[in-house]
C-alpha cells in the first residue's frame, strides 16, 4: 500500500482525525515522507481519481468518507465492500415482536 493510501486510512501517524478533516497541505505531506511536493500533488491527484479524496483549491485536500465502493452483483457481498476499504460495518436490532400465526381457511 502506498504511503498516501496509508495516510488516507489514518495509518500513517497522523491519527484518527484524519478521517473526519482535512489532510495535511502538500508541503507538511513531503517533508513527513521525504519526497519532492510534485510527488505528493501526483500521488493526491491519483488518489482523487479513485474518489478517495477531493482536492478544493485554496482550501485544500478532504477524504471522502461518505462514499462506499459497491459492486452489484450475484455473489457480491456487502461486508467485503466494506472490507476492502478499511471499514467496518455494524447491525443494531432496532425493535422485535412476537405474533401470533393467522390461521389457515380450507
Amino acid at each position: 500500500m502506498s504511503d498516501l493510501r496509508l495516510i488516507y486510512y489514518g495509518k500513517a501517524g497522523f491519527g484518527h482525525k484524519i478521517l473526519r478533516d482535512r489532510l495535511p497541505n502538500e508541503t507538511d505531506l513531503a517533508t513527513r515522507f521525504a519526497v519532492n511536493r510534485h510527488t505528493i500533488r501526483r500521488a493526491l491527484q491519483a488518489i482523487e481519481a479513485q474518489g478517495l479524496v477531493r482536492i478544493e483549491q485554496g482550501r485544500g485536500t478532504f477524504v471522502q468518507e461518505e462514499l462506499i465502493d459497491y459492486q452489484l452483483g450475484r455473489r457480491t457481498r456487502f461486508s467485503h465492500s466494506l472490507q476492502k476499504q478499511y471499514l467496518a460495518g455494524q447491525s443494531q436490532v432496532l425493535h422485535v415482536k412476537t405474533e401470533a400465526a393467522t390461521p389457515i381457511s380450507t
